[in-house]
């Protein structure tokens, strides 16, 4: 990962890290709550009194989801699918660029978010774990 933490998100990981006696891999925003990236092995620790504790400290609504362990095609899939609450048909790899089908416009604007928040920062998301540097959708 490759990824620059900012204060709030070094603050956020301490926080995780002494409420729940779990150590969080990475912190990022996603969708208006901020997403912790454990290990797979430490996520059957966590406690929901622990997380719902820690969403009212920080302010926000809180997502664990597990690290990916490689760069394959499944695991970017697993990962989008625990990340991206909203449908699509399918995704498809080329090289660095990650195509998603999306039906419909009402699903499509949902999925890019207004000003295309929701799009950047699925990109750098996928940016620090995958190495993807485009996300285009048809």
């Amino acid at each position: 990962m490759k990824a620059k933490l900012d204060m709030k998100t070094i603050q956020a990981l301490n926080l995780f890290n002494n409420i729940t006696k779990v150590k969080a891999d990475f912190c990022f925003k996603y969708n208006g709550m901020l997403v912790f990236s454990v290990s797979g092995l430490n996520i059957n620790r966590l406690k929901p009194n622990q997380i719902q504790f820690l969403g009212k400290k920080l302010n926000s609504r809180i997502k664990i989801i597990r690290t990916p362990l490689t760069k394959s095609k499944d695991e970017l899939e697993s990962f989008v699918k625990y990340l991206v609450p909203y449908t699509y048909r399918k995704l498809e790899l080329k090289e660095k660029e990650l195509i998603f089908f999306i039906p419909g416009t009402r699903a499509r604007a949902l999925f890019i978010g207004r000003d295309k928040t929701r799009l950047n920062e699925l990109t750098s998301a996928l940016k620090n774990f995958f190495d993807i540097e485009k996300i285009s959708i048809k």
